[in-house]
């Protein structure tokens, strides 16, 4: 039996009851069951809207826990980190560190994150651009690692 079912039934024994009560006295004991109904009636609504922010803050901590996992897969660790949480397996995937110059929190992001051209720093929410552009012939193939293309460009001077 809820609270409002109790104070229903516990008005209607009033009711049925003969009592004796003066019209004073009665007046007084229907004016404390018409509070009690009251009362009854508002917990009942706390009650709801409590469950309702139940749900809603299950539902937002599930959302939560979803975004940290993707997190988590896209923010593994990177090659030079001490812990044992890198995936040796996948020996063909490069992590670079990319400090963040507003809040100076550090992420590791996989090539192709890098590649994207930017993002934004889980930290600070800051924009974080990659620029690749050199000013050298993008059809050079020379293999010199100094140069985006790869040719060596001591020779050419």
């Amino acid at each position: 039996m809820n609270l409002s079912e109790k104070v229903a039934f516990l008005k209607g024994l009033i009711e049925g009851s003969e009592l004796g009560l003066e019209p004073k006295q009665q007046k007084i004991l229907d004016a404390m069951v018409e509070v009690l109904s009251q009362v009854a009636e508002n917990i009942t609504e706390i009650d709801d809207d409590l469950s309702a922010a139940y749900d809603e803050i299950d539902s937002l901590y599930e959302e939560v826990n979803a975004i940290n996992e993707d997190l988590d897969e896209l923010y593994e660790c990177c090659d030079d980190c001490d812990c044992d949480d890198r995936d040796d397996a996948d020996d063909d995937v490069y992590m670079y560190d990319v400090t963040c110059p507003k809040c100076g929190n550090t992420v590791c992001i996989d090539e192709d994150t890098l590649l994207q051209g930017d993002i934004d720093c889980p930290n600070c929410g800051e924009k974080l651009e990659f620029d690749f552009d050199c000013d050298c012939d993008d059809d050079c193939d020379c293999g010199d690692e100094g140069c985006c293309c790869g040719h060596d460009h001591e020779d050419e001077e």
